[in-house]
C-alpha cells in the first residue's frame, strides 16, 4: 500500500511538472474543424494522431481552446474527439481518446475557455469514463485535475460501469493528465466531460438586509389590518 502511495505521488509530481512546463493558451487559436485530416460537424469532431500529436498543437472548438497535448506511450492509431452538447444555460464540452487501448499509457492536455467569447463563464466540473466492451481484465483510468498554476484540484479513477466522482472545479483554464492502466483490459474509449456555466451570483449582505426589511414591513402591514 505503501509503495502504492509513492508511486501514485511520483506520478502526480512528474505531471505537475511536465504540465507547468508550457503556459494554458488563449485566442488566438485557430479552429479545430480546420485542423489537418479532421472530420466531422463542428460540434463533434475527429482528429487524427499525426495531427494532436504534433508539439504546439492547438486548436479552438466553440469557446474551448485545447493545446499542450502530450502523449505517454499511447497508440499511434488513436484519434481525439472533441464533442460540444449544450443543454439549457449548460455546455458539455468532451474530450474522447478512441483506439484499442491494451498496454498501459499516459496522456495530458490543457482546456480552457476563450475569455472572449465567455467572460463570465467557468468550467464547474470535470467528469470521466472509460469503455471496455470485451469485458476482460481490469483496466482503469486515473483522471487528475491541475489549476493553470499546476495545483492539484482533484482526482477520480474510471472502471467499466463506474466513471468515478466528478472534480467540482471553478477555473477558467485546467491541466488534465490520464493515467490508463490495461490489467488485461481491451478498452476502445477515455473520456473527459467539462461542465461550463454562468456562476449563479451570490447575493450580498446588503441583499440579505433589505429582503429581510420587506418581509418585516409586510408582516407589520398585515397586523396593522387586523387591527
Amino acid at each position: 500500500m505503501k509503495k502504492a502511495l509513492l508511486c501514485m505521488a511520483a506520478v502526480l509530481l512528474a505531471g505537475v511538472s511536465v504540465l507547468s512546463a508550457s503556459p494554458v493558451l488563449g485566442p488566438p487559436v485557430g479552429q479545430c474543424s480546420a485542423a489537418a485530416g479532421v472530420t466531422g460537424s463542428a460540434n463533434d469532431l475527429i482528429v487524427p494522431f499525426s495531427t494532436f500529436s504534433v508539439s504546439g498543437f492547438a486548436c479552438e472548438q466553440q469557446d474551448k481552446i485545447y493545446s499542450n497535448f502530450n502523449m505517454g506511450a499511447i497508440p499511434t492509431d488513436a484519434t481525439l474527439r472533441l464533442q460540444v452538447q449544450p443543454l439549457g444555460a449548460l455546455d458539455f464540452h468532451t474530450v474522447t481518446f478512441n483506439g484499442n487501448f491494451l498496454a498501459d499509457f499516459t496522456v495530458s492536455y490543457d482546456v480552457a475557455i476563450d475569455l472572449t467569447l465567455s467572460p463570465t463563464e467557468l468550467i464547474t466540473s470535470v467528469s470521466g469514463d472509460i469503455s471496455n466492451p470485451s469485458n476482460t481484465g481490469t483496466p482503469s483510468n486515473l483522471k487528475t485535475v491541475f489549476s493553470e498554476a499546476g495545483v492539484t484540484i482533484g482526482s477520480l479513477t474510471s472502471v467499466p460501469g463506474n466513471p468515478g466522482n466528478p472534480i467540482t472545479t471553478a477555473e477558467t483554464a485546467l491541466h488534465v493528465s490520464d493515467q490508463y492502466t490495461a490489467a488485461g483490459g481491451a478498452v476502445v474509449s477515455i473520456s473527459n466531460t467539462f461542465r461550463e456555466e454562468v456562476p449563479a451570483a451570490v447575493p450580498e449582505p446588503l441583499t440579505y438586509l433589505l429582503a429581510g426589511g420587506g418581509f418585516l414591513l409586510l408582516a407589520s402591514l398585515r397586523r396593522i389590518r387586523r387591527v
